[in-house]
């Protein structure tokens, strides 16, 4: 009978031997002071490294940081001090089949992530229901990756008051071809923004809802090489403005929560606009910058 405070487990993948502690062998199946050859593939790798290694990150990050989720990482913690205008947070690149991943934020003095940015790094990875920006602290949610379809799955949410498929906007943004078929929420700031679409093609769209005005100027939609819009703005006056070849159109101090425009793209060059404000000039057109 072999000592079983010498006992040892090797796997040798690929011709490259990896140990493993005694305490793994029930759940591992291996042999005591055997040696087991197979073929793994990266995924189970990662569920069998998950098993040993330290599944957690703690990160302080400041305005501008990008974090990068570990492999192995079941459980981020992003602990900041006060207010940062924009973080970035890409998700493990060789995540497993079932892997569980949960992100918990903690703010200090009241202060938010002003514009909270995901990333799913491989190619044909989704991510549903991001965190919608801005976040405050005590946000917590949590995703199921499903190797089938590549997909991050939403399992839990606290602390979102809003649901936008595309976010809160708070800032400037390009948005692209990817982003349509999305509703954005769109907060007027103190600070002029720009929303800037992508070039236009035939099926493209995309819906923005005014869900606060407390700023004090424009937030202003754009086309890029100033691709012409077309259509009416129905205001609660009751008035109807018609546009006609504009460049952008823009949400105004006069705007009122609810307030909303839609782009539907129908050719290579034009886009059709409906916008709906309950304000007098709330949506204007053609807003110089």
């Amino acid at each position: 009978m072999p000592n079983p405070a010498k006992l040892k487990y090797c796997i040798v993948i690929n011709q490259t031997m990896a140990t493993l502690p005694q305490h793994q062998h029930n759940a591992l199946g291996f042999i005591p002071e055997g040696v087991h050859h197979t073929n793994l593939s990266v995924e189970r790798i990662s569920s069998l490294n998950s098993l040993v290694l330290p599944n957690s990150q703690y990160e302080t990050p400041t305005t501008g940081s990008s974090i990068v989720v570990n492999d192995l990482t079941n459980t981020v913690i992003i602990d900041v001090p006060s207010t940062i205008a924009t973080l970035t947070l890409a998700f493990p690149i060789r995540p497993h089949d079932g892997k569980v991943l949960t992100i918990s934020i903690n703010i200090e003095d009241g202060g938010e992530i002003t514009n909270l940015t995901f990333t799913a790094p491989i190619g044909g990875d989704t991510l549903k229901s991001p965190l919608v920006s801005p976040i405050s602290s005590g946000t917590s949610a949590s995703w199921f990756y499903r190797l089938a379809d590549t997909t991050w799955y939403p399992t839990s949410l606290s602390g979102q008051t809003t649901a936008f498929k595309g976010g809160n906007i708070t800032t400037s943004r390009v948005l692209t071809t990817a982003d349509s078929n999305t509703t954005f929420g769109v907060t007027i700031t103190s600070s002029t923004y720009e929303i800037t679409l992508p070039v236009v093609a035939a099926g493209l769209n995309f819906r923005f809802l005014l869900v606060a005005t407390a700023g004090t100027v424009y937030t202003r939609i754009s086309t890029p090489a100033l691709l012409h819009m077309y259509g009416t703005i129905v205001e609660g006056t009751p008035d109807v403005v018609q546009i006609d070849g504009e460049h952008n159109i823009s949400f105004t101090t006069a705007a009122l929560t609810g307030d909303s425009i839609d782009f539907w793209g129908i050719d290579s060059t034009h886009w059709l606009v409906r916008a709906v404000s309950s304000g007098t000039n709330g949506i204007i057109p053609n807003t110089p910058p």
